[in-house]
């Protein structure tokens, strides 16, 4: 069977190759300042501008300080679940997920259809996660 095949440990290590791909493609790599010079004054609109994957901790601190300040926008949850994902920490990115997706849920959140299309289809590798490892 397929399952008695792919390993958890090797999704894991696919889940993370894809997310670090998808990232360096869509932010670069070559960011000298990183999140070094953010503060709560200057914070971008965005969890992962600016990302260095070398600094994935320091990326992590300035996402929920973005979050504290704007606690209603899911796309902000969506991406620390992506830093999570590539720390390696799955149950606290299956944790945003949800609560990212619980705000899509509600009427009018962000009106982005394409983020919410993303959140259910990770929120379903979670619960298929769950089930494999034997915890659902």
């Amino acid at each position: 069977m397929l399952a008695d095949i792919i390993t958890k440990s090797s999704i894991k290590k696919l889940g993370a190759i894809v997310l670090s791909s998808l990232i360096i493609s869509l932010f670069g790599c070559d960011s000298k300042e990183g999140f070094s010079s953010i503060n709560s004054e200057n914070l971008s609109d965005s969890c992962l501008e600016g990302l260095v994957l070398t600094d994935l901790k320091e990326a992590l601190r300035n996402c929920t300080l973005i979050i504290k300040n704007n606690p209603e926008k899911a796309k902000h949850l969506n991406a620390r679940s992506l830093i999570y994902i590539l720390l390696g920490q799955d149950n606290l990115a299956c944790i945003d997920i949800k609560s990212a997706l619980d705000l899509t849920n509600k009427e009018g959140q962000d009106g982005d259809p394409l983020l919410g299309h993303e959140l259910n289809i990770r929120h379903t590798n979670c619960m298929q996660r769950r089930i494999i490892s034997g915890n659902d």
